[in-house]
């Protein structure tokens, strides 16, 4: 077997972390676990969805990566661009779950240091090295087979890639008779590209729903299970089939009637949007948001970063911003905030966050005039 780094880290939605820093051999193989809590309470992950875990590298270039529950833990191996560079890595974890929408815990710290100069430490050997190396390529490859087309009989392990409906997935695990959607089972790899020179109609339209409203219609068509929606709900990321469904070209359909006033923001494109199978290439359904808002009727996208102080949870803005229709983007250490779940638009120019940060955190507002 591989040798593995391998920490267990006890952290809390609601509390900082303990003082623990984990480290790590540069471009070694690694492990980290992760036992959540609740303001000391057990975290509940039976409503779990998914989770990513939001790596700063020392040269601040932003890595995200999507760890798996296992035996109620969250559980992510490292794929190695996380350790490619020496230094102190900044690191988040979010949750997502049906229930809460989606919940981080206090940024942390990891070390990966130089397997040159610090080949002094004990516990991690050459030959261990070119052991690690040399079973996690084989079992790679060994496992990453392109069997054509998804067959719903077929028996499918992890890395396994197929075709479907003209798209690349990838599966995350074993599975038997699972469609191929965003999930636990597969996760998206590559595209099916447009004919022609690929170009996309992406758009982007924003409601106001009426009390106990459940439909919504659009004003264009897009591709039924093709994962060519993304759904927000007051800054909350929703999920199908788990909380909508795709009733039609032309509308999708919540399960539970919205309250009246609730803001409801959906991306959706009409013809394939190419990717390119590459590890540091992360798509998620917040890029899908960003890009959409090119063709919504927003003029002018404005930036503003902080440097936050400790304690701090009031940020002031030089330009302002319309109130309540999604026109204001936070995020903190390249992970995406929420409102109200994370942040409250307190007026036209400030947003106060729920928690206060400690010193030394980059935020980063956009701000959509």
């Amino acid at each position: 077997m591989a040798f593995v780094n391998e920490y267990t880290l006890n952290v809390d939605i609601k509390k900082s972390m303990s003082s623990i820093v984990p480290t790590f051999k540069q471009g070694d193989s690694a492990r980290l676990k992760f036992k959540v809590f609740n303001n000391g309470r057990n975290y509940d992950l039976s409503s779990f969805v998914r989770a990513e875990i939001t790596f700063k590298l020392p040269n601040n270039e932003v890595f995200i990566g999507n760890p798996l529950l296992q035996d109620g833990l969250i559980v992510y191996d490292f794929v190695g661009v996380e350790m490619e560079r020496v230094g102190n890595v900044s690191v988040i974890l979010s949750i997502y779950d049906s229930k809460d929408g989606v919940v981080s815990i206090r940024p942390f710290i990891i070390s990966i240091y130089d397997s040159m100069k610090e080949n002094n430490l004990s516990y991690i050997g050459v030959l261990q090295e070119l052991i690690a190396e040399t079973q996690d390529v084989v079992q790679y490859n060994a496992q990453r087979v392109h069997l054509k087309d998804w067959n719903a009989n077929a028996q499918y392990e992890e890395n396994n890639e197929v075709l479907f409906n003209g798209s690349t997935w990838r599966a995350l695990r074993s599975n038997k008779g699972v469609t191929p959607t965003e999930g636990l089972d597969w996760t998206l790899i590559a595209r099916k590209g447009a004919d022609g020179d690929g170009n996309v109609i992406v758009h982007r339209e924003v409601f106001t729903a009426t009390e106990g409203q459940r439909v919504f219609n659009l004003q264009n068509r897009y591709d039924q299970m093709q994962n060519r929606t993304t759904v927000v709900v007051n800054g909350a990321p929703q999920f199908t089939p788990l909380n909508y469904q795709e009733t039609t070209p032309t509308s999708i359909t919540f399960y539970d009637g919205l309250p009246a006033g609730y803001i409801v923001e959906i991306t959706y494109f009409s013809d394939a949007i190419p990717l390119a199978d590459d590890v540091r290439t992360v798509v998620t359904n917040h890029t899908n948001q960003i890009v959409g808002l090119q063709n919504s009727k927003i003029e002018k996208i404005t930036y503003q970063k902080f440097t936050s102080t400790a304690n701090q949870t009031v940020f002031n803005l030089t330009t302002p911003y319309e109130l309540g229709k999604g026109r204001l983007k936070v995020s903190i250490e390249g992970v995406p905030q929420y409102a109200p779940s994370n942040f409250t638009e307190t007026n036209t120019t400030r947003f106060t966050l729920s928690e206060a940060l400690p010193a030394g955190l980059e935020v980063v507002a956009e701000i959509y005039a």
